[in-house]
């Protein structure tokens, strides 16, 4: 009784080449499909898999390339239309917090000048928002 209560777990089943290969086959003609789509599939055919074990063999059909574009490529074509903000608080001396907005021109790289305020309003932020855009058509005339 002991020796059989001390034996470990036993080792997991393996997958018949049966059952591996429809996996494969369906992971490399429905690239769009993932584990839980084939493994529905498989249960219409009767075949009974857990999703996890899916995975793993679908791993070996599916090699996933890098698609689209970098992101320099995407900053190089893009860049010169993009604008980045954001509020930073500032703690003075005297434990006020002031508001900084800062904005850049992400293709230049350039910071438009620092507007801060204590209390930033709808209508002030608004007006920060649009000043850079005078200034930008302003540098391209």
């Amino acid at each position: 009784m002991w020796r059989f209560k001390s034996r470990g777990p036993k080792p997991p089943k393996r997958l018949s080449a049966d059952t591996i290969a429809p996996i494969q086959r369906l992971a490399r003609e429905n690239p769009l499909w993932g584990a839980e789509r084939i493994r529905g599939e498989l249960l219409k055919l009767g075949v009974l898999v857990a999703k996890r074990t899916i995975q793993k063999y679908m791993r070996a059909v599916r090699s996933w390339p890098p698609s689209g574009q970098s992101w320099s490529t995407f900053l190089k074509t893009h860049g010169h239309d993009i604008w980045a903000c954001d509020f930073v608080p500032v703690v003075t001396i005297f434990f006020q917090t002031l508001y900084a907005v800062v904005i850049v021109h992400v293709g230049s790289r350039q910071v438009v000048p620092v507007n801060v305020t204590d209390h930033p309003m709808d209508a002030w932020v608004a007006q920060q928002l649009w000043e850079p855009r005078r200034l930008a058509k302003r540098r391209s005339i």
